[in-house]
């Protein structure tokens, strides 16, 4: 990537807008005459300070249905400017849950503690890797330590989690997520960027580049980034970067959508929402064609409302016994995604190798289903 674009008075008017988001609600003091505060169901709040700069974090942690089984592990999603975007990113992980376009998540969400955070001023501190106009900034380093260092440790020890990890941010949230990616891509393996402040300083995002190439391919690596259409001063560093990744990364899985008819703000919702469509979706492995076909029959689902497997242009089909017809996505030889279900298919046989029906997975449990033809 070169440092073609990125003129600091564009930048700076770019930067003032990204940054001048609501100020949080001040805490106030308890009002016999006024209602309950409002609490997220099933959303736990923890402390956390770090030790590289003695900042405290407040942590919203939101724990996935079917946790309360011990036995499982979860991937988890470290999210940005948690004081904003929480309650939205819960809504969107619930949801595409449902539809089998996210796995089931822990999600850490991450915001200011202590006495009257002014996000506005810490998030420009702890997203910006340089020193810019705006005072305070140039702190990301110490945050990116903090994750590192504190929070990923304290989620990984109080929680049931993976390796699997996602960090998702907006603006200069999406800044910091590209920086995390070029400094320490040993953290997470996904990343939705969502109109991410990429001319806040290019020639410091070409160096970071430049040393991140060396490390070699990053296959495991996944980038959904984002930008509103209406952005239009951001629009030729988007798509250079964009490029960029895509020619010099190609071990990388990366997508880049601009959305069309959206400013700044407005494209947060729409870009988390596909980013997590794009980041989590099921990565197909070749099976033999004939052992697709030893899947193809009639399984029990219901009482008395079988289901079927058929083979359609070289793909198993799902065919539900109301009609609805689900695609199957090989994980392997035995598994199988259903795209637009939170359900996994694993495909068991009998001693003489004969299918005798599959597992249906979801968060509630394993279900087998007899092939009855």
């Amino acid at each position: 990537m070169t440092a073609k674009i990125g003129g600091t008075g564009i930048a700076s008017l770019i930067l003032f807008f990204a940054s001048n988001q609501p100020l949080a609600a001040q805490a106030t003091a308890p009002d016999a005459n006024r209602p309950p505060m409002f609490e997220m169901i099933g959303t736990q709040v923890r402390t956390l300070t770090s030790s590289i700069d003695g900042q405290e974090y407040k942590l919203y942690v939101a724990l996935p249905p079917g946790y309360n089984d011990a036995s499982k592990q979860f991937p988890v999603l470290y999210l940005l400017d948690a004081q904003w975007d929480f309650p939205l990113v819960e809504g969107l992980v619930a949801t595409q849950l449902q539809e089998g376009f996210v796995p089931r998540l822990v999600i850490v969400g991450i915001t200011w503690g202590g006495s009257n955070p002014n996000p506005s001023q810490l998030r420009m501190r702890d997203f910006t890797p340089t020193k810019g106009r705006i005072p305070q900034t140039g702190n990301a380093p110490n945050f990116l330590k903090f994750i590192k260092q504190d929070l990923i440790p304290f989620v990984d020890s109080n929680y049931r989690t993976t390796k699997d990890r996602t960090l998702m941010g907006h603006s200069a949230g999406g800044l910091f997520g590209a920086y995390a990616l070029f400094n320490e891509p040993e953290i997470f393996n996904r990343y939705i960027l969502a109109s991410p402040e990429l001319m806040y300083d290019v020639p410091s995002l070409v160096s970071y580049e430049k040393e991140f190439a060396k490390k070699g391919p990053q296959s495991q690596v996944r980038i959904f980034m984002s930008t509103g259409g209406l952005e239009a001063p951001k629009l030729p560093v988007f798509r250079e970067f964009a490029e960029m990744m895509k020619t010099e990364h190609p071990a990388i899985n990366t997508e880049a959508r601009i959305i069309a008819d959206t400013t700044h703000n407005a494209s947060e919702a729409d870009g988390y929402l596909q980013g997590l469509r794009s980041v989590f979706a099921p990565v197909s492995v070749a099976v033999a064609p004939q052992i697709l076909d030893q899947y193809v029959g009639r399984y029990a689902i219901a009482p008395g409302h079988p289901g079927e497997i058929v083979k359609e242009n070289g793909k198993l089909v799902f065919i539900a016994p109301e009609g609805e017809r689900y695609a199957l996505n090989a994980q392997s030889e035995t598994d199988f995604a259903v795209r637009g279900l939170e359900l996994v298919l694993h495909f068991k046989r009998d001693d003489a190798g004969q299918v005798t029906g599959f597992e249906g997975e979801r968060w509630t449990g394993l279900h087998f289903n007899e092939r009855i033809r």
